[in-house]
């Protein structure tokens, strides 16, 4: 099975969330390519062309009009910030969600040519200033603390503010909040501030939840402030630095993360967090460490991330509910609940996003199924329906167009770990 080629659909640039709109922008300036010569272009007919322009209002008149053959009428309208109309190129491929905007029999769907990537910067600079206008991340800004924390009832968590700090900075990052941002400043030093001698952050101060033992040492206590700061371009900082040095001396040998340390041995690890090929492993501990480690500029292409992917890829379940899952609980969706059980659920959506920052290669089977999986879960509109959560569906379908785009780059690689029957709670053998 080979990967999916996904096509952009329009619908994206016609949410109300500035921040997607941007993010959505940025991500097809970066995918661009080059136009043909003007000369190898084929004749265009604009009469052969499907439907001219996707239109977000009723009361909007048609603005396009037979174009000429060096401006193909491969355009849609998106409201800008400031209530004006602008015209953008539509990254839909021929056959796939393209279609659902009327653009399927269009000869010119293609990256835009360089003379139109002036009219995408522009777009994204205004964007940008639009930013705090977002509803998701409006609250979250009038809502912080002078000290730069947050409180867990500003985000509907039950947590010390360090874990709702976590919480609204890794939102923050995802939105698209750099590090220069004020906001972000403060609530990265109130992060920092918490930060342990040896690198680490400190464990809750409740006793664990699921086996009620006292544990000395989970990765997840460093693992998820550090993903924050990872978020918002803060994981070459020297103080995240030493985070992640911390957090790569508790791999076991095997390349996985255990669930932690509990009167100097390792903890039990439940049927649902177990790895195939790793005795000691845990699927929440792995995935908090590992997403630290994709969001670096170089520790993603170490030894270390590819390892624990490949034992991530070991558990091949596919659960349909649960992709997008992630993103959903990332932007306030769904609610922010556990500890140990934070990456409880096995969202492939976010599994898929790792395969791309780690680059993975998608000739490897396993990647290329899952791709498939995630892909054949698209709705005819060209979106992912997260049915949950109705208000998530164009985050998780961005979330999915992104990794689907750049999976297999030039830097690929394949794994070489066998693919075994993975079952979470193994079948006792009676006597």
């Amino acid at each position: 099975m080979t990967a999916p080629n996904p096509a952009w659909t329009p619908l994206l640039l016609a949410d109300p969330s500035p921040c997607l709109r941007r993010l959505v922008l940025v991500e097809l300036l970066s995918q661009a390519q080059p136009a043909r010569p003007e000369n190898r272009r084929p004749p265009l007919r604009y009469r052969g062309c499907a439907k001219p322009p996707f239109r977000i209002s009723r009361s909007l008149p048609p603005t396009t009009k037979p174009a000429k053959a060096s401006n193909p009428p491969r355009v849609f309208v998106m409201r800008r910030p400031t209530g004006r109309l602008r015209t953008l190129d539509c990254m839909a491929q021929p056959g796939q969600a393209g279609a659902a905007a009327g653009m399927n029999d269009c000869p010119e769907n293609r990256p835009p040519s360089a003379g139109r990537l002036a009219g995408f910067i522009s777009e994204i600079d205004e964007l940008t200033g639009a930013m705090e206008t977002d509803r998701l991340a409006i609250g979250l800004l009038a809502r912080q603390q002078a000290d730069g924390s947050w409180q867990g009832a500003d985000l509907d968590m039950q947590s010390d503010p360090l874990r709702a700090t976590t919480q609204a900075l890794l939102r923050l990052g995802y939105l698209g909040f750099a590090k220069e941002h004020p906001a972000v400043q403060r609530g990265a030093e109130y992060i920092f501030s918490a930060q342990q001698l040896d690198g680490s952050w400190p464990l809750p101060g409740a006793d664990d939840e699921e086996e009620g033992e006292r544990y000395s040492m989970i990765p997840l206590q460093t693992a998820l402030p550090l993903r924050a700061l990872a978020a918002c371009g803060l994981a070459t900082d020297p103080r995240a630095e030493r985070g992640f040095e911390w957090l790569l001396a508790q791999r076991l040998p095997d390349g996985a993360w255990p669930t932690g340390i509990a009167a100097g041995v390792h903890g039990y690890v439940a049927g649902y967090r177990r790895l195939a090929h790793s005795r000691w492993g845990c699927r929440s501990n792995t995935t908090g460490a590992l997403i630290c480690l994709a969001l670096h500029p170089t520790r993603r292409s170490d030894p270390a991330a590819r390892r624990s992917l490949d034992l991530l890829l070991g558990r091949e379940t596919r659960e349909v509910h649960a992709v997008g899952f992630e993103v959903a609980r990332i932007i306030g969706a769904e609610p922010t609940r556990g500890f140990l059980t934070y990456y409880a659920r096995f969202d492939s959506a976010l599994l898929l996003d790792l395969c791309w920052r780690i680059s993975a290669s998608a000739a490897d089977d396993r990647v290329a199924d899952l791709a498939g999986f995630v892909g054949k879960l698209q709705g005819a509109y060209g979106l992912w329906e997260y049915a949950s959560r109705p208000q998530a569906s164009r985050w998780v379908s961005f979330d999915i167009l992104r990794s689907l785009s750049r999976l297999g780059g030039p830097a690929a690689w394949i794994s070489l770990e066998p693919r075994t029957p993975f079952r979470p709670y193994p079948r006792q053998t009676r006597r």
